[in-house]
C-alpha cells in the first residue's frame, strides 16, 4: 500500500484527513513561507502549499503521496494569515465583523514528479459585533495559529451568520476536493 503523509503538523488537518480512514504519517515542511508583496493574493496558498508538498517529497521514501496546504484569510484585498499578537487578532477580528471575506486554502498532492494543487475558496460572513464580543472571543486564545485569527470549529461559530463553500476548507483542508485529488492520482483507499 502506498504511503500518505500529511505535510502539517495541525491537529485540525490531521483531523480532517482522518476522516478518510487511511493510515498516514505526519511530516513537518521545513520551507520558506514567506511570498512577495505584489504576488496575486489569491495565488499565495497554493504556491506556499506547493512549496510544503516539495519540501516534504524530498524526505519521504519513493512512492510516498504527499498531501500540503496553506490557508489564508483574503478581505478587501488583504492576505491575513495567523496574527503575530493579541494585538494585531482583534485588529483582524475588528475588520472582518460585520462583513463578508473569502477563505482560501492551497492543496497540493505530490506524487513522485506529479504535483497537482488547487485552490479552494469560502465566502464567510461575520455578524456585526461589539467590543465585548471581539474581546470575549479573544479570551478564549483561539486566535493564536489561525488565519484571519479565529477558528469557525470553536467561539467563532457564535458570530458566523453564514458560509458559501466548503465547511472543512475553513477549519483548513477542503477533504472533499483532497478526496477527488487523491482518487485522481490513482490513490489506492483500501
Amino acid at each position: 500500500m502506498e504511503k500518505l503523509i500529511l505535510a502539517s503538523n495541525s491537529p485540525r488537518r490531521k483531523e480532517l484527513l482522518g476522516v478518510l480512514g487511511v493510515p498516514f504519517d505526519v511530516v513537518v515542511p521545513g520551507c520558506d513561507e514567506s511570498y512577495p508583496a505584489d504576488t496575486e493574493p489569491l495565488s499565495v496558498p497554493a504556491a506556499i502549499a506547493r512549496r510544503k508538498a516539495e519540501a516534504v517529497l524530498g524526505c519521504v521514501s519513493a512512492g510516498s503521496v504527499v498531501i500540503a496546504a496553506d490557508t489564508m484569510v483574503h478581505f478587501r484585498g488583504r492576505l491575513l494569515g495567523k496574527p503575530r499578537d493579541e494585538t494585531e487578532a482583534r485588529g483582524f477580528i475588528s475588520m472582518l465583523q460585520g462583513n463578508v471575506h473569502d477563505v482560501v486554502t492551497g492543496v497540493a498532492v505530490s506524487r513522485g514528479r506529479r504535483c497537482d494543487v488547487v485552490s479552494v475558496v469560502t465566502k464567510v460572513e461575520f455578524r456585526s459585533m461589539d467590543e465585548a464580543d471581539i474581546e470575549w472571543n479573544l479570551s478564549r486564545g483561539e486566535w493564536k495559529d489561525a488565519a484571519g485569527a479565529y477558528k469557525i470549529q470553536g467561539a467563532a461559530a457564535c458570530f458566523v451568520e453564514r458560509i458559501e463553500g466548503s465547511y472543512s476548507n475553513v477549519v483548513g483542508l477542503p477533504i472533499s476536493v483532497v478526496y477527488d485529488m487523491l482518487k485522481k492520482q490513482g490513490f489506492d483507499f483500501r
